[in-house]
């Protein structure tokens, strides 16, 4: 233990296998939500190669091992941008979050949880990358402010505002039941 209180992580061996163990599920989720299972699976194998190979830059000192794994994600995702876009066009078309797709909601919500997701879905697509990044490691992955600060390597003010914006855009799209891919503003 560090004297600030941070517990040394040896990223080699068995603190490496602790880590896959107790974030590689959080990781995949996140990317599921992001680009979808099949591709996620991929990209999730390929977080945890570059996790393994650059285990000497992880800094304790610069966040959790989970910050630092989704930023090593977010980095992955930036490769994989094109393919999320193509699913939340689906999503919005079709109504169905592929992560919900499996659950049998009642035939009531059912109808009101597709008009919802394709609005959230045309909201997100029309975000700038680096709101709708914010925005989903913080919902998504569950990643508090502090630890998107550490994945995105960006500072708390600028997490804030991009959470913000697009926390703002996605209330307007929800409130006026639009989601349409109209291109958005590509400010931030």
């Amino acid at each position: 233990m560090r004297a600030s209180g941070v517990p040394d992580i040896d990223m080699s061996g068995s603190d490496f296998d602790r880590v896959v163990e107790d974030h590689a599920p959080a990781v995949y989720r996140y990317l599921a939500r992001r680009i979808g299972p099949g591709p996620a699976e991929d990209v999730t194998a390929e977080v945890f190669a570059a996790a393994f190979s650059g285990a000497h830059t992880y800094d304790a000192m610069r966040g959790t091992p989970i910050a630092w794994l989704m930023g090593i994600a977010s980095n992955a995702l930036t490769r994989h941008w094109r393919t999320e876009q193509r699913q939340l066009e689906a999503v919005q078309r079709l109504g169905v979050d592929p992560l919900r797709a499996t659950q049998s909601p009642s035939p009531e919500s059912q109808a009101t949880e597709s008009d919802e997701t394709r609005i959230v879905a045309g909201v997100l697509a029309t975000l700038p990358e680096v709101d709708r990044e914010a925005l989903m490691l913080y919902a998504w992955a569950d990643l508090s402010y502090a630890e998107v600060v550490a994945a995105l390597d960006v500072p708390v003010g600028t997490v804030r505002s991009r959470i913000a914006r697009a926390r703002g855009r996605l209330r307007e799209g929800l409130r006026d039941g639009r989601g349409q891919l109209d291109g958005g503003d590509d400010r931030g």
